[in-house]
């Protein structure tokens, strides 16, 4: 069924299409399967609303069925290219090149607005999301990122 589509799509994208920091795209389109060449000549690699859908799917696969090689992606794509697109003085990026030697274009906040940015205000409120889930009386710990869980009526907090 659906489900079973969505988990194909979702390995095809992660195992043959996605860069090891989880980014999938070049010049917002996908790349051939295992073929990362059009990449590296390009100055616009992987966009963060790939990532961003990406990372909705994983999420949406993982809670129906747990999986550690969907949090694997998970964890790489948020820390290392969602929150990698966050300037620290301001500004989101769009693309980001695995093209050798090229740089990456970032937002201003009047000048330069595109879907990544607005995708990119939703991206950084959601770190949160999926670093702890509970079933019944049990509690997992899926993504290792600084936090506090606070579970009162178990009396328990956790932190790490």
């Amino acid at each position: 069924g659906l489900r079973d589509a969505a988990r194909f799509f979702w390995q095809t994208m992660t195992r043959h299409r996605t860069f090891c920091f989880g980014g999938n795209s070049v010049r917002e389109h996908l790349h051939p399967r295992d073929d990362f060449t059009s990449a590296l000549q390009s100055p616009e690699g992987p966009e963060t609303c790939n990532t961003y859908n990406m990372l909705k799917l994983s999420r949406a696969l993982f809670l129906q069925e747990p999986d550690a090689e969907v949090l694997d992606h998970y964890e790489r794509a948020t820390v290392n290219h969602i929150l990698s697109s966050l300037h620290p003085k301001g500004g989101l990026v769009y693309f980001t090149p695995v093209r050798p030697g090229h740089y990456r274009v970032v937002s201003t906040p009047h000048n330069c607005f595109w879907c990544c940015v607005g995708t990119g205000l939703e991206n950084h409120a959601k770190y949160g999301e999926l670093v702890y889930t509970t079933e019944g009386g049990e509690v997992f710990v899926n993504l290792f990122i600084a936090s506090r869980l606070s579970l009162p009526e178990q009396h328990l907090v956790l932190e790490q």
